[in-house]
């Protein structure tokens, strides 16, 4: 399970099992068990191999995988227990992410349908749309989800918030960074502290317990979702561009002495100095 993801799931009282010192350190595990002190230690798990990974996931109920080089560990485990629920989280339809002459593309293309039942889900309608049309497989998203708990400690935008909020989630998110951009507490959103186990405890009892509430902030949060998209976040950093240039081409720096002074440009395409108002000469180099 990848660090991004299991922080939620640890807060939700879900088994964190970290596969490989490669992955993640001990030293990591411990450092994301410090920032929940409200768990249960014994949650946080780390194994060294994937044998001993098999080993204790027997008794699991739900074992996902977040990548298609580790279905096949999936595999294994559900060969050796098949009471459980296999579940693959595809993050993008990875075979075109893989070249097609590299040795792991066959196993891309070969991870949708590894497992026999295995649940497949997705965050966004594309991922389902294109794993369905190019691999057969049902794709479940989560526009089936009603409540959305995003419990990072923090996020620069949060754009899994939002893209949860466009599926049609009630979304609860951390307060006082990034989601602030475009949430508006008890109207599109929860934004709450995420540190702080109660309060999220709490919004999220309310949002399930109250299906009004819970379906004016889906609703509302659908139309705020809609106004974010990846052709108006690139039409904005061209507007900025193109406003940067043009500060550029009105105003410079030349240097004067030992120092620089800002100056402009007049019409004849002359350095005029905005401190002594007058045409100056300027050297190259």
């Amino acid at each position: 399970m990848r660090e991004k993801h299991a922080t939620p799931a640890i807060s939700c009282g879900i088994l964190l099992v970290v596969i490989g010192p490669s992955l993640l350190k001990w030293s990591d595990v411990i450092e994301t068990r410090d920032a929940h002190p409200n768990i249960d230690r014994e949650i946080f798990c780390h194994v060294r191999d994937e044998a001993e990974f098999i080993d204790r996931a027997r008794n699991f109920d739900v074992v996902v995988a977040t990548h298609f080089t580790t279905v096949q560990i999936l595999k294994a485990i559900y060969e050796v227990s098949p009471h459980f629920l296999p579940a693959y989280y595809v993050q993008d339809y990875e075979p075109w992410i893989v070249p097609e002459d590299h040795p792991k593309w066959k196993e891309a293309m070969g991870s949708y349908r590894l497992v026999p039942g295995m649940l497949i889900f997705a965050k966004t309608n594309w991922i389902r749309a294109t794993v369905t049309a190019y691999q057969g497989v049902e794709v479940a998203t989560l526009a089936t989800v009603d409540v959305f708990i995003d419990m990072s400690t923090y996020q620069a935008f949060g754009r899994t918030a939002l893209e949860a909020m466009a599926c049609g989630a009630a979304v609860i998110a951390p307060e006082g960074c990034g989601p602030d951009e475009y949430g508006r507490d008890g109207e599109n959103i929860r934004l709450v502290d995420t540190k702080d186990f109660d309060a999220v405890f709490s919004a999220t009892c309310e949002l399930i317990e109250d299906k009004e509430f819970r379906e004016r902030i889906a609703a509302a949060a659908i139309e705020t979702a809609a106004e974010f998209s990846v052709a108006s976040a690139s039409d904005s950093e061209i507007e900025l561009f193109e406003r940067e240039i043009e500060r550029r081409r009105n105003t410079a720096l030349i240097p004067v002495g030992k120092r620089q002074e800002p100056v402009r440009v007049n019409r004849a395409g002359t350095p005029v100095d905005i401190f002594r108002g007058s045409p100056h000469q300027t050297t190259g180099g």
